[in-house]
């Protein structure tokens, strides 16, 4: 790459195939890895950026006792129900990608030379025109895959499920 220039790579993949792993072994060759999920875990949790516009748009109610948000009860509605899906979309889309793109300029001036951008929905985002990695600029995209069967299975055994 040129100088000053970082390498950026946006990795993505459907539940349980494996991008974790990938991430991992990717940050232990030397890149420096973003994951969007934690970014969405730090913008809801406690005093975080979006956690008091979630509970005006869908109530109190997705609250646990403690403050922090019911991701269950919530995760719950918004699969089963495309316009939350959609609404609660809305509310952190934006805000991840305006962080994923400040902390990619930081790093770049920084001059780290590989940037993986960890983002579980990019190529529906991309597709679609929106989402937190919609207008991220990529050098390469890697798409970790596994098959049903695997990705059950390992979501079975990560989550003790039947």
């Amino acid at each position: 790459m040129p100088e000053g220039r970082s390498f950026v790579v946006g990795l993505t993949g459907g539940i349980a195939t494996g991008k974790t792993r990938v991430a991992e072994l990717l940050e232990q060759l030397g890149a420096v890895v973003i994951c969007a999920d934690r970014i969405v875990h730090e913008l809801e949790s406690p005093g975080g950026e979006v956690l008091e516009e979630i509970t005006r748009v869908f109530g109190r109610d997705y609250l646990l006792p403690s403050g922090e948000l019911d991701r269950e009860k919530l995760g719950a509605l918004v699969f089963r129900d495309s316009g939350a899906r959609m609404k609660l979309n809305g509310i952190l889309h934006p805000r991840v990608g305006r962080i994923l793109a400040e902390r990619l300029g930081a790093l770049r001036r920084e001059g780290a030379p590989v940037v993986v951008l960890d983002i579980p929905l990019l190529l529906e985002g991309r597709k679609a025109g929106r989402g937190s990695g919609a207008a991220l600029p990529f050098d390469e995209v890697v798409v970790v895959y596994a098959d049903e069967k695997t990705q059950v299975e390992r979501i079975m055994v990560r989550d003790g499920l039947s």
